[in-house]
Order: C-alpha cells, then sequence, then structure tokens
C-alpha cells in the first residue's frame, strides 16, 4: 500500500510540472507572423527620377561638409569689380625694409601701411581726356617689340627700336593742348591729396616715380 500510494504522488506530480511546462510555452501566432511578412516583402515606395535626386543630396551633404570643416581663414575681397567704393582701406604690416628706407624723409613716412580702394578720385571725364591724349601722343611712334612707351615728362617715345624725343621730333603744339597738361596736372595732384589723406603724409612731399608714362603692350589697343 505504501509503495502504491507514494508511486501514484509521483505520477500526480509529473502530471503538474507538464501542465506547468505547456502553459510556460510562447504561443505562435502564425497568421501575425505572415501579416508581418507580407508588410515588409512589399517595395519601398519610389518617385520620379529618384537616382538623379539622390546623387544631387549626396554632392550638396559632400559639399557642405568640405566648406565647414576647411580652413576657416576665408578670403574677403577688399572690393570687387562690381562695387562702387568711396574709400576703402585695408591695413597691413609695414615692411621693415620699407621703413628703414622711408626714415630718412620727414613728411613721407606713413602713419600705418595699408591698400586703399578710392573709386571716385578721378572722375570720368578726366580718365577720357588722359587716354586720348595718350592715344595722340602714341599714333607718333611705336616700338618694334615689346610694349610702346610715352613719357610726358621727359618726352620719351618708342619708335622702332629706338627711343626718340617727343618735344623735338614733332610740332607738340599741334598734338598737344593747354587743357591736356591741365587735366595731366590735376589728376597728379588728386593722387597725391588722396594718398597724403589716407596715410597722414605731407602732399608737397610726394613724388611721382621717375619715369612716369603710358604704355600699351602688341596685344593691346587704344
Amino acid at each position: 500500500m505504501t509503495n502504491n500510494s507514494a508511486s501514484l504522488k509521483r505520477r500526480k506530480g509529473q502530471a503538474k510540472d507538464q501542465s506547468k511546462s505547456k502553459k510556460s510555452e510562447p504561443q505562435v501566432d502564425v497568421h501575425a507572423d505572415e501579416i508581418r511578412d507580407s508588410r515588409f516583402s512589399e517595395p519601398l515606395p519610389t518617385f520620379p527620377k529618384q537616382r538623379v535626386w539622390t546623387r544631387i543630396v549626396v554632392v550638396l551633404g559632400t559639399l557642405i561638409v568640405v566648406y565647414f570643416t576647411s580652413s576657416q581663414d576665408k578670403i574677403v575681397n577688399l572690393a570687387k569689380v562690381k562695387d562702387s567704393v568711396n574709400n576703402r582701406k585695408q591695413d597691413v604690416k609695414c615692411s621693415q625694409d620699407y621703413l628703414d628706407e622711408v626714415s630718412e624723409f620727414k613728411g613721407c613716412i606713413p602713419s600705418s601701411c595699408g591698400r586703399v580702394v578710392m573709386d571716385h578720385v578721378v572722375t570720368t571725364e578726366e580718365a577720357d581726356l588722359l587716354l586720348d591724349l595718350a592715344k595722340r601722343g602714341l599714333s607718333m611712334g611705336g616700338g618694334s617689340g615689346g610694349a610702346s612707351i610715352l613719357d610726358l615728362h621727359s618726352g620719351a617715345l618708342s619708335k622702332g627700336d629706338v627711343f626718340v624725343d617727343l618735344y623735338s621730333s614733332f610740332n607738340v603744339s599741334e598734338l598737344f593742348t593747354l587743357e591736356d597738361f591741365a587735366v595731366y596736372i590735376r589728376v597728379r595732384r588728386k593722387i597725391q591729396e588722396a594718398v597724403a589723406m589716407n596715410f597722414k603724409l605731407q602732399a608737397d612731399k610726394l613724388y611721382l616715380t621717375k619715369p612716369t608714362f603710358f604704355h600699351v603692350s602688341p596685344q593691346q589697343s587704344l
């Protein structure tokens, strides 16, 4: 009797364990898996010229990354061709060689070094008159090679392989007028005063480089 009751209890325990294991096993929903598989197997939506737009987006993204990760030293234009500038200056460090050179000339030492853009120092009418003056002078000569040169101060004019004296070789009174020279002198003074104003110099201490001349290369035409 004792053995039979023990065997019966053992069977009941095994039956309970089996029922528990069946309850703990997950129930697989076959229909849910089929729905999920069918949803992900559908093709992704497309639109016209998808490849072209994809490439454009990739290129633009690359350019943006390169722009913002490149050197931070961006170039800033002092003045563009389309700009109309009254007076714009950019200070730069003076060269020590330059300072040593001008230190002997009082009144010619700038307060600072820099670059200046002034579009209205010379008027359009004055520029046209100077261009016409240069055309008339250079028409009397013409170098055989390189640039043709006309120096109003010395009268040097390119002619063939040599320089001739414009004032002694031609009748200058028929070539130039007093108004021509007056415009030239007026423009020169304007430039001197503009330089003196921007760099705090004495205008009467400034002189043009020598020689000062008009020139035209063989590839150019006046």
